[in-house]
């Protein structure tokens, strides 16, 4: 019996990796470190940094092999699924369309762990990115997707409390999570509404390892 449930694990394991397309990744010395899915496609970053686009049927759409150059830590579908943000320990941001356009990437000056796209990420164009200097970057491009970034972009930096380790964009309120708690902030009205009350801290930095 043990030995029928050792095969059963093994077989799900390899199920896992066809269905997504990334059997190569043990073999070739990488590992997975980020994820993200959409109803359409799933976003698998890794650890030398390449993001994989695959569906659900095994085949792999896109493979990004030199937008990051360290381990890749969060990513995020817009709400159509055609456009995709990761984050990296680099401390850049990529965008990544699944049509044909160049990935676009923004550096920051230290390791990030959070990345979220607003959704309606078309019109207009913004995300929210965060990590290590404890503060939540929100930049708004003035400019189209094939020049995402430039001079002119408008960035918006909330200092918080400790490192961010998760963020989560929905409508006009973006929450991260810090070693303090979760905070809300309302893009329209640019303030912090607060933590919510009953939410338990994150564990504590020595035991959260990405």
């Amino acid at each position: 019996q043990k030995v029928a449930v050792e095969k059963r694990k093994r077989e799900g394991v390899r199920c896992w990796d066809q269905t997504l397309g990334v059997t190569g990744l043990q073999q070739s010395g990488d590992a997975a470190t980020a994820m993200a899915v959409h109803n359409r496609f799933a976003v698998i970053g890794t650890q030398k940094g390449r993001v994989l686009i695959t569906d659900y049927q095994g085949t792999t759409l896109h493979t990004f092999d030199d937008v990051h150059t360290a381990s890749v830590t969060d990513a995020s579908f817009d709400s159509t699924g055609d456009i995709v943000a990761t984050c990296s320990r680099d401390g850049t941001v990529a965008i990544l369309s699944l049509y044909g356009q160049p990935a676009v990437t923004h550096t920051f000056s230290s390791p990030l762990r959070a990345v979220t796209l607003d959704p309606m990420f078309h019109d207009p164009y913004r995300f929210a990115t965060g990590g290590k200097d404890a503060c939540i970057h929100i930049v708004s491009p003035t400019t189209g997707f094939t020049k995402l970034f430039s001079s002119k972009d408008k960035q918006k930096d909330i200092k918080t409390s400790g490192i961010v380790h998760t963020i989560k964009w929905r409508s006009d309120l973006i929450a991260w999570g810090t070693d303090s708690g979760v905070h809300l902030y309302d893009w329209v009205t640019g303030k912090e509404i607060g933590m919510p009350e009953g939410v338990d801290l994150p564990v504590k930095e020595a035991e959260f390892k990405c």
